[in-house]
């Protein structure tokens, strides 16, 4: 077990995780406490990423490759995933929760900034090390329950304009599911579970940490106005389920690192 890994173990550094997403976020215009909620909402929905519709199928069909390679070529495809879901997570990071608003002005979401900042972190780490290792033989078919989830958030069957169900097949490579930390976070993290023990335990840690506390807020969020929101509450559940799980399994210690 590497010093890093003892290290993500300690109570006080998941805590200081979950802290993070609490800073308070940047606006150019001052905000008042009953109007936080809004700042969220008015990023997320103008948030920078947005300009990027015209890329949503790469965004889409890139990873579907890079996973498809890995199962059937294992580690040939390594590098390519890793570097991938680095680049990814850094993109999530600075263009998702920062936007220019006409009511706060410029609106930065700090604590998921330097959080989400955080996973990529891991994954560069990753990149540098290759801890993990996708061998088809560490294939674990009694965790391919994460399977439908994740691709049910990849999918993610949502009509934007009534927040309600839209199972059009076209949306799984259309839409800006791949552009979306909540809905490929959970696409990531099956990988890795899949591949489970053989992965690099800081990488899944951190990620799943992440997707833990993040899922929390918008599942929070949908309870507080459950009427118009409950369909996109279920869009979220693959991130909260498989990340508090990924979570769960990072924290195992394995029988080769038992003392």
């Amino acid at each position: 077990m590497s010093r890093l890994d003892r290290l993500t173990r300690k109570w006080w550094f998941i805590l200081f995780i979950v802290l993070l997403f609490f800073l308070p976020a940047y606006s150019q215009m001052p905000v008042s406490g009953p109007n936080s909620m809004d700042l969220v909402f008015a990023v997320l929905s103008g948030a920078l990423i947005n300009k990027l519709t015209l890329l949503n199928p790469l965004f889409k069909i890139a990873p579907l490759l890079i996973i498809a390679g890995l199962f059937i070529g294992g580690n040939r495809f390594r590098r390519a995933f890793n570097i991938y879901a680095t680049l990814a997570y850094f993109l999530y990071a600075l263009l998702q929760n920062a936007a220019i608003t006409e009511q706060y002005g410029i609106v930065i979401l700090t604590g998921n900034l330097i959080g989400i900042f955080l996973v990529g972190l891991t994954w560069l780490r990753e990149v540098l090390l290759e801890q993990n290792d996708f061998s088809v033989s560490s294939l674990s078919l009694s965790r391919w329950w994460v399977m439908p989830l994740a691709f049910f958030a990849f999918w993610m069957p949502l009509n934007y304009e009534t927040l309600r169900p839209d199972f059009n097949l076209l949306n799984i490579i259309t839409n800006d599911a791949g552009l979306a930390f909540c809905m490929m976070t959970p696409v990531y993290l099956s990988v890795l579970i899949l591949f489970y023990p053989q992965v690099n335990p800081v990488t899944l840690r951190v990620t799943a940490l992440a997707g833990s506390v993040i899922g929390f807020f918008n599942l929070v969020a949908v309870i507080l106005d459950l009427s118009s929101n409950w369909w996109l509450g279920v869009n979220h559940l693959p991130l909260m389920v498989i990340s508090l799980y990924a979570l769960i399994l990072s924290l195992r210690i394995p029988r080769s690192d038992a003392q």
